[in-house]
């Protein structure tokens, strides 16, 4: 990205949001939720913090029910399933 702006290159990376439906870790990353019972968490899982801090990376909450990942990763009741199946559909077709 530095090496980019610096060339006048415009900057060529867009923002990209990452959905999450757990508010808490919301807070993690964004630095809110730090306190004695976060101390444990590495080191490495700090880079997604530095991430959203320098504007690469938007992390936004979204519904359990909405999360479109959930029909690739579990195991669903069969209207969920129908539900996110169809909106996917409707996404890319």
């Amino acid at each position: 990205r530095d090496f980019c702006l610096s060339r006048g290159l415009g900057d060529v990376y867009k923002r990209q949001v990452v959905y999450e439906d757990n508010l808490a870790a919301i807070k993690i990353a964004h630095g809110a939720g730090t306190h004695q019972r976060t101390k444990h968490i590495n080191v490495r899982y700090h880079y997604t913090r530095q991430l959203i801090q320098d504007g690469i990376i938007e992390v936004v909450h979204k519904r359990t029910d909405k999360m479109l990942a959930d029909l690739l990763t579990k195991g669903l009741p069969r209207p969920q399933y129908e539900k996110l199946r169809d909106e996917i559909l409707q996404t890319y077709y």
